[in-house]
This record gives C-alpha cells, structure tokens and sequence, in this order.
C-alpha cells in the first residue's frame, strides 16, 4: 500500500515536484549558478558554512535519488532546500555588490545606485500587486462562480457533491465536502489509495457520461452531482435543483 502510495504521488500526482527529470531546466541551471557565486562571495566568510553544508547536503541526496530511483526520497524533496538558499544566495551576491561599488564608485553615483535599488523594490510590490488583482479578477469571473455561490448558502450538513476533477475552487469557495478532484490531495498511504480511486471514478464518469456509474458514487456518500452544460450524457436518474449557463446541481431522482 505505501509503495502505490508513493508511486501514485511521484508518478501521477506530482512528478513537477518529486522527479528531477521533469523540474531540471535551464532555470534550475541558472539558480545553480547564482549559488556558486554565493559560495565564492563568502568563501572566507562565515556564512560559507550556512550555504554550504545544506547545499552540499541537498546536492548529494538528489543525486543519490536519481542512482536509487527511490519514491521514498523523492517525497522527502531533498533539492527543496533551494527555497531558502536562493533569498540567502541573493542576498550575498546584492551585499558583496554594494560593497565593492562602494569602494570603486564615485558618492554621487552610490547615490544614484541606492536610489535605484529602492525603485526596483518598489516596482517589484507593484507588479505583485498588480498580479493579484488580476488573478483575483480572473477568479472572479470564473463561470463556475455562480453555482458555487448557490451550493454555499444552500449547502446542508451531511451533503457530498460531485465535482468535475479540475474544478479546483469549489470545495473551498462553495464550502462544502466534495467526492475528491485532482488539486486537493492527502499524504497518508491509505487515504492516497482512496483519494487516487475517488478521482479516477470521478474522471471516468465526467469523460463517458455513462449514468450508470452513479449508483457506486450515491452508495459512496455522494447526495449532489454538478454537471457542466456539456456534459456528454444525460441522466435519467438526476433531478435539477439548480442550473445556470454553465453548470447544473442535480439529486437523484426520489423515484
């Protein structure tokens, strides 16, 4: 069981994240380098031991991963220690920068330097800002906003919906307990199993459109189906309760 857990995270669920092949590129290439210039920055400091030792320690367990191949490792994500290196990598190379202009370069022109790093700065809060409202308008205009508006001032305790596997948003925009989709994924060996079978149900009705499969689903614990406006079949079975443009809520039929 852990071993299909494990292959099912590495291989299907996250491999962007667990297998080196899939996330080394050209980026990685030059986040590597701005560490090697770190380490040479600091290679009489002390802070040569704080990039360093988790560096090295990082290099060594990815490359014993990839000679293992083994899942088990892979989830431990050993080459992850790079999100706290790269601030700290970048901090060094900006510091040792500063420093030597300051020692080559005229006052009136660290001046400039100063004033200039303070723009970035503040054009890099903007940008952000700028990408969070957008992504927020986008959210917002999604067109599965209007029936995740209805589940939740609708939804009643007890309630399980069934949801295509890659509407992501709607567990917790809706708030309310969904089958599975493919975002929202758990770590324990047993319940990976469960949540992998859960999604490939899911996937295998939405994609066939073959209602029969809904019997399995209402004897797992689903009550509501939401069905996309094209969706391939139609279901006999099901009672609307609500439809927009988009998307349906549906019930079984009572009869």
């Amino acid at each position: 069981t852990a071993a299909r857990a494990r292959d099912i995270l590495v291989n299907i669920r996250i491999p962007h994240h667990a297998r080196v092949a899939d996330w080394l590129d050209w980026t990685t290439l030059a986040r590597g380098l701005l560490l090697g210039t770190a380490l040479f920055l600091v290679r009489r400091h002390k802070l040569l031991l704080l990039v360093a030792l988790p560096l090295g320690a990082a290099a060594l367990l990815t490359v014993v991963q990839v000679i293992s191949a083994d899942p088990a490792l892979a989830l431990l994500f050993p080459w992850r220690i790079s999100t706290w290196l790269m601030p700290i990598a970048l901090a060094v190379i900006v510091w040792r920068s500063v420093l030597g202009a300051d020692a080559w370069l005229p006052a009136r022109w660290m001046q400039g330097l100063r004033v200039g790093m303070a723009v970035m700065v503040v054009c890099a809060l903007v940008v952000g800002m700028i990408r969070t409202r957008v992504e927020t308008a986008e959210a917002a205009g999604s067109p599965a906003v209007p029936v995740q508006r209805y589940v939740a001032g609708h939804q009643q305790p007890g309630e399980m919906y069934l949801i295509p596997v890659k509407m992501y948003d709607f567990r917790l925009n809706a708030q309310a307990p969904v089958y599975g989709d493919f975002f929202s994924i758990p770590y324990q060996y047993r319940e990976v199993i469960t949540w992998y079978s859960r999604f490939l149900n899911a996937k295998h009705f939405y994609e066939s459109g073959d209602c029969s499969l809904l019997d399995d689903l209402f004897d797992q614990g689903v009550t509501h189906v939401i069905l996309p406006a094209d969706f391939p079949g139609r279901c006999r079975s099901l009672t609307p309760v609500y439809q927009d443009d988009a998307y349906g809520v549906f019930v079984p039929d009572p009869d």
